[in-house]
């Protein structure tokens, strides 16, 4: 997946969106780029970890369900960063239940967890929670 940064000048607040739905990102993205964060966008938990690495986020949004790395192995290479990114974690379940995959989320250090679907006022919801903006 082709990596874009979108940035709005009114917002230093980094929010790297990862999922493998191409769809969900370009909603995703939208609203956060509309709330006036810069957006970054990854297909996969290696891409995201190689965007967050060369340009930290604030606040990454996971699937939990991915191709080649997962969202419970991106959440684990990221809290051993000191500071890590605040993470939400979110998905529709798949072949796992939404509730043990998002509890799993929360147990290895999601900050919030969405289940899809969800309107993108809940998602600017969960990120401004996270960043302390509620």
């Amino acid at each position: 997946m082709t990596t874009r940064t979108e940035t709005n000048s009114n917002s230093m607040t980094r929010v790297l969106l990862v999922d493998d739905d191409k769809i969900a990102l370009t909603r995703m993205g939208a609203a956060c780029h509309k709330a006036g964060y810069q957006v970054q966008y990854a297909g996969n938990g290696n891409e995201a970890l190689r965007i967050h690495g060369a340009n930290p986020a604030h606040v990454i949004v996971t699937e939990m369900l991915l191709p080649e790395m997962d969202g419970i192995e991106l959440l684990m290479a990221l809290r051993r960063q000191t500071p890590g990114p605040k993470v939400i974690a979110m998905t529709a379940g798949g072949h796992f239940a939404v509730g043990h995959c998002l509890n799993v989320a929360e147990k290895l250090g999601a900050h919030h967890v969405l289940a899809k679907p969800f309107e993108p006022e809940q998602l600017l919801t969960a990120v401004r929670s996270v960043l302390g903006k509620n």
